[in-house]
């Protein structure tokens, strides 16, 4: 079952963004933040299926928000966590640390899980 995770930063960027995927479709689709660094732009993508490419400008320079060049930290939190290591070699993490905000460019960023599941 998926989920949904809030992404806010004090630049009033305000943003939903789904996690995960459904008990259809599990097993070919997890849907990550990412960044899109030609249109400054955050967008949902699926984790397991590629090439990854921006939807709203068609750039392939997209990096997924758990690289660990778009955040300050660790963080101490787990926010959402997918088990892919035998799909893609890592877990797909999001943390309570501060990161990148396309909008800004600063590392300002937070997610917070919505507490919303779906199917």
């Amino acid at each position: 079952m998926g989920s949904s995770v809030a992404a806010k930063c004090s630049c009033g960027l305000e943003e939903e963004i789904p996690i995960g995927g459904g008990m259809r479709n599990f097993a070919t689709t997890c849907y990550f933040p990412f960044l899109c660094e030609a249109c400054h732009s955050m967008v949902a993508l699926n984790l397991l299926a590629g090439p990854h490419v921006c939807p709203q400008c068609g750039s392939p320079s997209v990096v997924a928000y758990d690289a660990p060049r778009l955040s300050e930290s660790s963080g101490e939190n787990v926010v959402t966590k997918w088990n892919l290591k035998g799909k893609i070699g890592r877990d797909a993490i999001l943390t309570d640390a501060n990161y990148l905000c396309p909008r800004c460019n600063n590392m300002s960023l937070q997610f917070r899980d919505t507490g919303m599941r779906w199917d």
